[in-house]
């Protein structure tokens, strides 16, 4: 009884291996999707990286670029604050829509009518 419970567990161990191999491969084969995308990742925290070790560089392009081509360099200034606000705009009415549906969504679950 004993010899063929161990065959069993042996049996069942190959199997177990096997499986583990083929879900290896399977997961390798998966993986190779990623390394395009992590790839380019790791290369933004680099660049990200060498800019926090190395902020005058960056300063000294725009302070150059700006003496050198002041209207451009307005134009794009204007620009980019721009841009900035309609950031800042959109970002403040999705937040308090969120918090408007949290609140509506907290008074319906309390049973209580809104009181607003």
């Amino acid at each position: 009884m004993r010899h063929q419970r161990d065959e069993e567990l042996a049996r069942r161990q190959q199997e177990l291996l096997v499986r583990s191999a083929t879900l290896r491969v399977i997961l390798g084969q998966q993986a190779r999707v990623l390394q395009t995308p992590l790839g380019l990742a790791d290369q933004v925290r680099g660049g990200v990286q060498w800019l926090r070790k190395h902020p005058l560089w960056p300063l000294a392009s725009v302070l150059l670029i700006a003496l050198t081509r002041p209207r451009s360099s307005m134009r794009w200034a204007s620009r980019l604050w721009m841009v900035r606000d309609l950031y800042r705009q959109v970002r403040r009415l999705v937040f308090s829509r969120k918090a408007q549906a949290a609140n509506a969504h907290q008074t319906a679950a309390s049973g209580q009518p809104d009181q607003s």
